[in-house]
């Protein structure tokens, strides 16, 4: 078993101070420095401008659209036919 807890002690600590910021260096003259090497013009090019693609027709294209909506009503009965007779 353990014994009652000592009491706390009162620590301290030290802050130790701040050094005197330093001063700021004299601006540095730029008066032996080379040019800069001058860039040649770029041609511009202008952007490719987007046009239309070609048509091309498709069998496909030629159907009509009641058609097609059609054919997927029964296909869809089909599988559910199919969905229907494998869960019985």
């Amino acid at each position: 078993m353990l014994g009652p807890n000592p009491p706390a002690k009162n620590e301290t600590a030290r802050i130790a101070t701040l050094p005197e910021p330093r001063k700021a260096a004299p601006a540095v003259k730029m008066a032996k420095t080379q040019p800069l090497i001058p860039v040649p013009p770029s041609a511009v090019a202008e952007p490719a401008r987007p046009t239309a693609p070609s048509e091309i027709s498709s069998p496909l294209d030629f159907v009509p659209l009641p058609v097609c909506w059609g054919a997927l009503g029964l296909s869809a009965l089909i599988c559910l036919t199919q969905l229907w007779t494998y869960f019985t």
